[in-house]
């Protein structure tokens, strides 16, 4: 395995992490937030973004 084989191979995992988190976000949490309250809006949001950041920022 050469060097630009691991580079590459990290790039793409990083680009898929990044993607995934992107559809998670619009397609599952961004429909069952607009169900709630306002309040608990705000509250499930920053706990969802405070899980979702470090493998975005990573990635």
């Amino acid at each position: 395995m050469t060097w630009w084989s691991v580079v590459r191979f990290l790039h793409v995992l990083g680009a898929e992490l990044w993607v995934g988190g992107q559809l998670t976000v619009s397609l599952v949490v961004l429909p069952l937030a607009r169900r709630l309250p306002d309040e608990q809006r705000r509250v499930s949001a920053w706990m969802v973004m405070k899980r979702i950041s470090p493998v975005v920022s990573t990635a």
